[in-house]
């Protein structure tokens, strides 16, 4: 079964009952889509083919966001275990404050482009905080996360985990 923020891999199939809504963020491409059912399609490095059913809605993404995103799952399994955000023990390259600016862009046009209770754009910002060990401002993040959709365990969890940081 699918479970929110799991990796799928180049060639699984995905078969979405009726009423159902996949969405899909590729971390090789910049692009996201989203499925609904019923249907059927096959995960490729360049996107989703359709076996059955609709077409699924693309929505582009700036073309550095899947790197970002590529990280999603991997966050997400840190707080499912119950772990929480940590300070790194190696110093990070800092991010300018232009690269800072550069991300805020990216996600205010990202947020722009999204339905209101999507978490993409959150989640690339999370991930630029995140690396740049940009604690404040990733609870602002987890926060606003939390108000578009406070129903998401995943969600939940992760901010969980970020708002305890000291």
């Amino acid at each position: 079964p699918v479970v929110a923020y799991m990796r799928i891999r180049h060639g699984d199939t995905i078969r979405l009952q009726k009423r159902s809504i996949m969405r899909l963020t590729y971390t090789t491409v910049p692009r996201q889509e989203i499925w609904t059912g019923p249907g059927s399609f096959v995960v490729t490095l360049a996107g989703g083919e359709v076996i059955s059913g609709p077409k699924p809605v693309v929505v582009p993404l700036p073309a550095n966001v899947p790197q970002r995103l590529a990280r999603v799952s991997e966050l997400m399994a840190t707080s499912h275990m119950g772990g929480s955000v940590v300070r790194s023990v190696k110093a990070p390259i800092p991010a300018s404050k232009e690269d800072i600016a550069a991300a805020m862009s990216v996600y205010e046009s990202m947020r722009a482009n999204t339905s209101i209770t999507d978490v993409t754009p959150e989640l690339y910002l999370y991930s630029i905080f995140l690396d740049n060990e940009m604690y404040d401002d990733l609870k602002i993040v987890a926060k606003d996360m939390l108000i578009r959709q406070p129903d998401n365990t995943e969600i939940r969890q992760l901010a969980k985990a970020t708002l305890t940081v000291p």
